[in-house]
């Protein structure tokens, strides 16, 4: 849980620093990548909920929908999505946050779509509890 915390904190400085960045946060489920700001739950909720605690000075102006964060001014955006390499494979994304990446039975198509984005200066951040599969394999490094 922790770990989750890091990196969409992570993910949120570099939104709001970096000038068009699009940055995706992924989870098996789209409810598990949006979650909710008021219990600070989901992916995007956590988001949520570090960015209307920054002091005033460090905060940007920004607004959101549903699945999404964008950034006014600088023209990031980070956009909540389900598993699987669709919305992956059409843009090219600064980073990915892959959440629980071993419990997504389409991981390996997600990973693939991205790597276009990795080849060309982008993140991929795979982050998960043990389990057996393509995560496994990723994090042994013997695909």
């Amino acid at each position: 849980m922790l770990a989750t915390w890091l990196f969409v904190s992570l993910y949120l400085w570099q939104a709001i620093t970096q000038p068009a960045s699009l940055i995706f946060l992924q989870s098996k489920r789209e409810e598990d990548a949006i979650g909710n700001y008021n219990a600070a739950t989901g992916l995007l909720g956590r988001t949520r909920f570090i960015l209307e605690h920054l002091p005033s000075k460090l905060k940007p102006r920004y607004k959101t929908s549903s699945n999404k964060i964008e950034f006014i001014d600088n023209h990031s955006t980070i956009w909540a999505i389900p598993q699987g390499p669709d919305i992956l494979r059409q843009h090219t994304a600064a980073g990915i946050l892959s959440d629980e990446m071993a419990f997504q039975y389409k991981a390996e198509e997600a990973y693939t779509a991205a790597i276009p984005t990795i080849e060309n200066g982008g993140r991929f951040t795979a982050v998960s509890t043990a389990n057996p599969g393509f995560f496994q394999k990723l994090f042994l490094d013997s695909l």
